[in-house]
């Protein structure tokens, strides 16, 4: 099965927290840091992310 970077997958977090970290995280990634003062709104308990994204590696080196 070939490996597709750019394929987005969809990441089921049960924790608030870790939806907050990966959407705080991305902001730091794409550079959109001005607006911290106030959270990004989370309406779906899923967030959806490329495969090559490092964060999907940093998840998985953790657990």
């Amino acid at each position: 099965m070939a490996k597709n970077p750019n394929k987005v997958i969809t990441l089921e977090l049960t924790s608030q927290a870790y939806i907050d970290a990966v959407l705080r995280a991305k902001k730091v990634l794409s550079g959109t840091t001005s607006d911290s003062s106030r959270p990004p709104r989370v309406r779906k308990r899923a967030v959806r992310i490329r495969a090559n994204d490092p964060l999907v590696t940093n998840l998985i080196e953790r657990h």
